[in-house]
């Protein structure tokens, strides 16, 4: 049997222009858990701990962040149960993300179940196990449900 997994985008998932422009004052680039919200981490510690899902991260935090140091923020911003396994890889110029998830699944398998957050759309291969979220507003609950639903093998329509 394999994993379930989450493959997980931050910016617009676990932040939100309104999270962001309301702690504007007190996030800083270098300090990775100041650029997530705590309630978007709870809502995805949700997620994990009814699903015993891991993370892969392919957001584009995976190239000036250590998976290690996105884990660590992970957990001090509301997700204790948060496992990074991985990265997507960084593909060509002008790939799109879904093609990256794609790769790591071929590369990293046995994979039991996935699903992908993310507020990019550019995953058309892959829609059947994507929710897409809004820059405007990260992971609401609705997302949550319906990763869950995913993740457990329920219906995606939760």
């Amino acid at each position: 049997m394999g994993r379930r997994v989450l493959v997980l985008d931050l910016d617009g998932v676990l932040n939100s222009r309104v999270f962001m422009w309301r702690n504007r004052a007190t996030w800083n680039n270098s300090v990775p858990e100041s650029m997530l919200d705590p309630a978007a981490c709870a809502r995805l510690e949700r997620i994990l701990v009814e699903t015993g899902a891991v993370i892969v991260v392919s957001s584009s935090w995976r190239v000036d962040t250590s998976c290690e140091e996105i884990e660590t923020a992970l957990r001090a911003r509301g997700a204790p149960s948060a496992k990074v396994i991985g990265a997507t890889p960084r593909s060509w110029s002008g790939s799109k993300r879904g093609d990256e998830i794609q790769r790591w699944l071929d590369e990293n398998g046995p994979v039991e179940t996935f699903a992908i957050v993310d507020d990019n759309s550019d995953m058309a291969h892959l829609g059947g196990r994507f929710t897409q979220t809004s820059w405007d507003t990260g992971l609401l609950d609705k997302h949550a449900r319906r990763i869950i639903a995913m993740l457990n093998g329920g219906t995606h329509d939760a």
